[in-house]
């Protein structure tokens, strides 16, 4: 079994994320972002786990109905993905956080 190197990328929208992974693939032999038939931007799910919203522990609180403290998540109002590869990419080190 190979080693997964992981890389997680932040930027404050899906927009910007996706600029990040255009930028990172210049180069590469296989691209982390491609066209779609109507031009709609294609994200490489076999390696991308793409995108979802930062949150943060919010304030807890007891829930009365249930008794338990809940603690809420809050979005951080950045995005995240995470590139999965089977070898080292420095490029992606300098931009990963």
């Amino acid at each position: 079994m190979s080693a997964l190197f992981s890389y997680r990328l932040r930027a404050e929208s899906v927009a910007a994320l996706l600029a990040l992974l255009q930028v990172a693939q210049e180069g590469k032999a296989r691209a982390f972002v491609t066209s779609g038939e109507t031009g709609d931007p294609v994200i490489d799910g076999a390696r991308i786990v793409y995108p979802w919203a930062e949150t943060e522990a919010g304030i807890a609180y007891l829930d009365e109905e249930t008794g338990e403290v809940v603690t809420p998540q809050i979005p951080t109002g950045d995005w995240l993905c995470e590139v999965l590869l089977t070898e080292p990419d420095a490029e992606l080190g300098a931009i990963a956080v």
